[in-house]
């Protein structure tokens, strides 16, 4: 009894503090509002621009119910299942304010992964200690990328669930996260009892995964092919366990197609740069060089499931991830898991047969936390300082009070479509709900193009009947007019009637 209240008090403890590490710079933020300006709403580390859309997705939920339709982009466009756990929790409370449903989300979604990390841990350890540590080491441990910092952007930094950092701060990948680690778990489970129940589980969960990340499917049919074929182990289900696994990718084919023919098609496009090794090596520090000494001597260690299971699901992962397609980098995520899961066994395994001392075992920790915990204080010291600066004040956490108003008034207008410069036409679907031509170098198509159409158009490069064509073709009713946007030039096209106008900014309405 003493030992289970023990344990529950570490997991609270844990859990409290993964709030703390997380939130803490959002807090700390609303309290450093600089005069003149007010509070965005976050102070992200990752993507401040992608929070808005999840933002804007509430907001939209609390409007129009579960479908989504693109709100960066002014073309027409159906709405389709995108992002429902916002949109869901926008149709279940259409009154509440949108930054308090976000993070009263992300609270409940961290203890979902948290909970989700401590019992699938707890399959493949079979020790409670363990599975805390577990959660310690993704919480706290990251790569080398602090010692790099000057060198290049180490994706433990600055990579977008690349680490863990990401899923305890946004909602929607806490909860795939926590179905694509379930699964797996379950898939596990399941090959190694051949317990019905596990199937069904694993079905469930990885059904789910599909509306947060469709493509995982491939992950678990190539990493239940692999382990059978090494273990040389067969079981009754496996052609239902395959047929099972191809109609979760035709589901998800579905899907895909169903996110190209809508608005959101642009997101299929997207391209990232590969992870070079030294990237690899930065990121993931100790916990790869674990992983390369395990798999070279996988063969000493067939008959240890666990260790084997995680090698072939991380092996098959990086695989994935230098496949010639724009969502490649995602195969990465959530690997901190099984390469924290390898590192454990691989320290059991020599404390078991006492091949290292308890005393150099807790040095060769010690030594390893205090290298790889730099990166994470790093993090937060630089979400906490960007509050504090007076002199270079960050947009993302702060907007101009002027722009707040004018929000305000955009939001009264009966028309959609807006122009802007990308930064204010990130932020303006959060405040009205609007469309803009211009907020998401991702969810924008052709969003470099149409930079480059908005720096012309403030300019006065396009002769005003090009100008007009412009906006009439993409359903452009208002043209927002601020700091950023009078760089490019002072726009004075006949066709443009100011409607609005404050210090900062002056909104124009076009006079079709």
């Amino acid at each position: 009894m003493r030992k289970y209240l023990l344990g529950s008090l570490i997991f609270l403890i844990l859990c409290l503090f993964i709030v703390f590490l997380n939130n803490y710079p959002t807090y700390h933020a609303s309290q450093k509002v600089p005069s003149g300006y007010v509070y965005s709403g976050h102070a992200a580390w990752f993507d401040p621009w992608d929070l808005n859309v999840y933002l804007s997705s509430i907001k939209y939920g609390q409007k129009h119910g579960l479908l989504l339709k693109n709100l960066y982009t002014t073309n027409d466009n159906k709405p389709i299942i995108m992002y429902p756990i916002y949109t869901l929790v926008g149709s279940l409370f259409p009154k509440n304010d949108i930054f308090q449903l976000y993070y009263t989300l992300r609270y409940v979604t961290i203890l979902l992964v948290v909970i989700s990390i401590l019992y699938s841990s707890f399959i493949f350890l079979k020790d409670i200690r363990l599975s805390l540590a577990t959660i310690f080491l993704i919480t706290l441990s990251r790569g080398y990328g602090w010692v790099l910092i000057n060198q290049l952007q180490s994706p433990d930094l600055f990579m977008t669930g690349f680490s863990f950092r990401s899923t305890f701060q946004r909602p929607h990948e806490a909860i795939g996260m926590s179905f694509y680690i379930l699964a797996f778990t379950f898939l596990y489970s399941y090959l190694i009892t051949d317990r019905h129940k596990y199937y069904f589980l694993f079905l469930l969960f990885s059904v789910f995964q599909i509306f947060f990340y469709p493509y995982y499917y491939v992950n678990y049919l190539l990493t239940f092919i692999f382990f059978i074929i090494y273990r040389k182990k067969t079981i009754n289900k496996i052609v239902p366990l395959i047929i099972s696994i191809s109609l979760l990718g035709i589901l998800s084919l579905v899907y895909f197609i169903a996110i190209k023919d809508s608005g959101f098609s642009s997101d299929l496009a997207e391209q990232q740069p590969l992870i070079t090794p030294i990237g690899l090596l930065s990121g993931y520090g100790m916990y790869i060089i674990i992983f390369i000494y395990q798999l070279l001597n996988l063969k000493h260690n067939k008959a240890n499931s666990p260790l084997v299971f995680t090698i072939i699901w991380m092996l098959i992962s990086l695989t994935l991830s230098y496949i010639p397609l724009g969502f490649n980098r995602f195969f990465l995520r959530g690997l901190y898991f099984p390469l924290t899961i390898i590192a454990l066994i691989t320290l059991q395994y020599l404390v078991r047969q006492k091949k290292i001392t308890i005393l150099l075992l807790s040095f060769f920790i010690g030594l390893y936390l205090f290298t790889t915990i730099p990166s994470t204080i790093y993090i937060f010291y630089k979400r906490v300082n960007e509050a504090n600066l007076t002199n270079n004040i960050n947009g993302w956490y702060f907007l101009p009070k002027d722009y707040s108003e004018a929000f305000q008034f955009l939001d009264k207008l009966p028309n959609d479509g807006i122009l802007s410069d990308y930064w204010v036409g990130n932020h303006i679907p959060v405040y009205t709900n609007k469309s803009v031509y211009l907020g998401h170098l991702i969810q924008t198509p052709n969003a470099q193009e149409r930079k480059k159409q908005i720096q012309n158009l403030f300019a006065n490069k396009y002769n005003p009947k090009t100008a007009k064509d412009l906006l009439v073709k993409n359903n452009i009713h208002y043209i927002f007019y601020g700091i950023q946007e009078k760089q490019y030039g002072k726009t004075n096209y006949d066709f443009l009637r100011p409607i609005f106008t404050n210090d900062k900014v002056t909104i124009f309405q076009v006079v079709y």
